[in-house]
C-alpha cells in the first residue's frame, strides 16, 4: 500500500498536480494499473489473498527494478536480476499491433465461419484454438503483456462491434468472442481479472459527453455484465466470481457515473441473497442525492432476479432508486 501511495505522492510533487487520481499519475510513470487496485482494494475493501499479495509483491520487485535500479549508473557487475528485467520489459506499441493483427485476422475469419454456419464448426474450433495458443504465446501470463492485449481489445473497440449504435443488441460480439475469451482465461489465470477491472474503469472515467447517450459505455457495461451472469462463462468465473464481483460493485458504486451504477445494480440485484443483504445498504447509501425523488432515468421497478432474465436485453428498465434489502434469516 505504501508502495503505491509513495510513488504516487512524488508523481503529484513532480507534476504540481494534486487533483490528479492515482490512476493518472500511475499510468504517466508506467506503473501497471493493478498495482493502485490492488491498493485501494487492500485500504477500502477486504484485504487480499495471500498468494495473490505474493505475486504482486513479485511484480512490484520487478518493475521497481525496471524503474528505478536498472536506471542507476553503477560499476556494480550485472546481477542475476538484469536477465529478469530484460525478460520482463517489453516494445508495448511492437506488441500492441502484433495483438491487434492477430485478433483481426481472427474476428475476419470467424465471421466467416459463423455465416458458413454448422457445417464450418470443426475449422471453427480449430481456429479458435490457435488463436488461444498464439495469445498464450505472446503474453504468457505476464500481467504487462496482458494489459497490452486488454488495451488492444477494449481500446481498439475490436470486441464492440463497429457502428455499434445506442440500445443495439451484443449478442453477435458475446458469439464471435466468447469462446476465444473463456479459452484464454483458463490459461491465463491473470487475464479475467485485468480484463473486467479494465472495463469498469473506462465505463466509470469522467466523461466528456452526456454519458447515458455513451454507446461505448454501454456495450463494457453490457460485456461486463453478460460475464458475470451468462452461463458460457460460468466455468471461466467460478475461481475469483466473488471476489471480482465485490471488487467491481465497490469500484462501480465508490464512483457515481451512469452506468457503473447500472452495472452495479445489475449484479446486486443478480447475486444470492447474502451478497444483497451486504451491499444493498451501501448501493442505497451511494445513489445521487435526486435519485429518490427523480424518475426522469426511469421507467419501473426492476424485480429480483430480473438482471439475469432481462438484464442483457432491456438494461434501460433499470430505474435508480434506493432497492429493498432483503430478509435475512439466521
Amino acid at each position: 500500500m505504501w508502495f503505491v501511495t509513495g510513488f504516487c505522492d512524488i508523481g503529484r510533487n513532480k507534476s504540481n498536480r494534486v487533483e490528479k487520481s492515482m490512476y493518472e499519475i500511475a499510468r504517466e510513470l508506467d506503473m501497471p494499473a493493478s498495482f493502485v487496485e490492488l491498493r485501494h482494494e487492500a485500504t477500502h475493501d477486504e484485504l487480499p489473498t495471500l498468494q495473490r499479495l505474493q505475486c504482486n509483491n513479485e511484480d512490484a520487485l520487478k518493475w521497481l527494478w525496471q524503474y528505478y535500479w536498472a536506471k542507476i549508473d553503477s560499476p556494480l557487475p550485472v546481477l542475476s536480476e538484469a536477465s529478469i528485467c530484460e525478460a520482463n520489459t517489453i516494445d508495448s506499441k511492437a506488441l500492441a499491433h502484433e495483438l491487434q493483427t492477430a485478433l483481426k485476422d481472427f474476428l475476419s475469419q470467424r465471421l466467416d465461419l459463423l455465416r458458413a454456419g454448422t457445417a464450418a464448426a470443426m475449422k471453427s474450433k480449430d481456429l479458435t484454438s490457435a488463436a488461444c495458443l498464439e495469445c498464450v504465446r505472446t503474453c504468457h501470463n505476464d500481467r504487462r503483456r496482458l494489459e497490452v492485449f486488454v488495451s488492444v481489445l477494449l481500446g481498439e473497440k475490436i470486441i464492440i462491434p463497429s457502428g455499434r449504435a445506442l440500445g443495439d443488441n451484443m449478442n453477435g460480439a458475446f458469439m464471435v468472442w466468447d469462446d476465444l475469451l473463456c479459452k484464454l482465461v483458463r490459461h491465463q489465470r491473470r487475464f479475467l481479472r485485468i480484463f473486467v477491472t479494465r472495463m469498469v474503469h473506462l465505463m466509470i472515467q469522467q466523461p466528456r459527453m452526456n454519458v447515458k447517450q455513451d454507446p461505448f459505455r454501454e456495450a463494457l457495461c453490457l460485456w461486463a455484465l453478460h460475464i458475470f451472469v451468462d452461463e458460457s462463462w460460468a466455468d471461466a468465473r467460478k475461481r475469483i466470481e466473488d471476489s471480482l464481483r465485490t471488487k467491481v460493485v465497490s469500484i462501480c458504486i465508490m464512483n457515481p457515473v451512469y452506468w457503473g451504477q447500472r452495472l452495479a445494480r445489475l449484479l446486486i440485484e443478480a447475486a444470492d441473497e447474502t451478497f444483497q443483504y451486504d451491499w444493498i445498504p451501501l448501493y442505497n447509501e451511494c445513489l445521487p442525492q435526486s435519485a429518490s425523488s427523480s424518475q426522469q432515468d426511469s421507467v419501473a421497478p426492476v424485480t429480483r432476479g430480473s438482471a439475469t432474465q432481462r438484464g442483457l436485453k432491456r438494461l434501460d428498465e433499470v430505474m435508480f432508486t434506493p432497492m429493498k434489502r432483503p430478509v435475512y434469516v439466521l
